[in-house]
């Protein structure tokens, strides 16, 4: 994020955001990922200019998913309700690992459907280790999950 970042302030100068807060921080939040969204669209240029976006969304609601979590942590801290700081940071890791099994298929079906990622490539796999059936959930996940792909379905 830090290579984006400096988007991200420059269109908080441009707007007359103050720095700290609420808007300078997801005007900085949303800018970062959408640079990084279009910057990793690049990859698709080299693949096929038809699939030049494909990737975006998933870049893009990082920020979302993001913005989210922060309105849940907002939530929590205005109904006086009292979080163990284990139990907070158990909650937080397992919404992260959520998120990226919810998000991870948006990313990776494209590169499934036209051959870019192929699962025999690689023969030791770290993630394979830790979480075993997290590659195939992902998977799977990945060629049922509408996508809007043209000419690649």
């Amino acid at each position: 994020m830090q290579l984006t970042s400096g988007f991200g302030k420059a269109a908080c100068n441009t707007l007359g955001l103050q720095p700290g807060t609420w808007q300078s921080r997801y005007t900085q939040l949303y800018v970062g990922f959408a640079v990084s969204g279009l910057i990793h669209c690049g990859g698709e240029l080299m693949v096929d200019p038809s699939l030049f976006g494909v990737s975006f969304p998933f870049y893009f609601y990082q920020a979302v998913a993001i913005t989210f979590e922060d309105a849940v942590i907002e939530l929590v801290r205005r109904s006086d309700v009292k979080v163990s700081q284990p139990l907070a940071r158990l909650v937080g890791y397992t919404w992260a690992m959520l998120w990226l099994c919810i998000s991870a298929p948006w990313l990776i079906t494209w590169m499934l459907r036209i051959g870019v990622i192929d699962s025999d490539r690689m023969s030791v796999s770290v993630i394979d280790r830790l979480a075993p059936h997290l590659g195939v959930v992902a998977v799977r996940a990945a060629t049922v999950i509408p996508t809007r792909l043209k000419g690649y379905r």
